[in-house]
């Protein structure tokens, strides 16, 4: 399955087809989201994280409300190939020339 996949620091951006894109949390954000103490500042990326966190939620919620269930399977599919190999990239990257 050919698919292009965008990654920044906190956020996998899949593309499924059709030019749509959904995305996916990265790295340790779901545990910073949770757990981070509201009390202390960290500034833009407050803004950030809500951010990330309605574009995640609006990839789940096409996936479960507007997509069929077919369509929803290709999408994860898709979705999980390009996380497992973003995340084989972490592991062994590639040297850039």
């Amino acid at each position: 399955m050919s698919m292009t996949a965008k990654a920044t620091d906190r956020t996998l951006y899949v593309e499924v087809g059709d030019g749509a894109m959904m995305s996916l949390p990265l790295n340790d954000w779901l545990w910073q989201l949770r757990y981070q103490r509201p009390e202390r500042d960290r500034g833009p990326t407050i803004c950030d994280d809500r951010m990330i966190a309605a574009g995640v939620l609006e990839s789940y919620l096409y996936l479960v409300e507007e997509c069929t269930k077919d369509e929803a399977w290709r999408r994860i599919k898709a979705m999980r190939a390009a996380l497992q190999e973003h995340r084989l990239d972490q592991q062994h990257p590639h040297k850039e020339e």
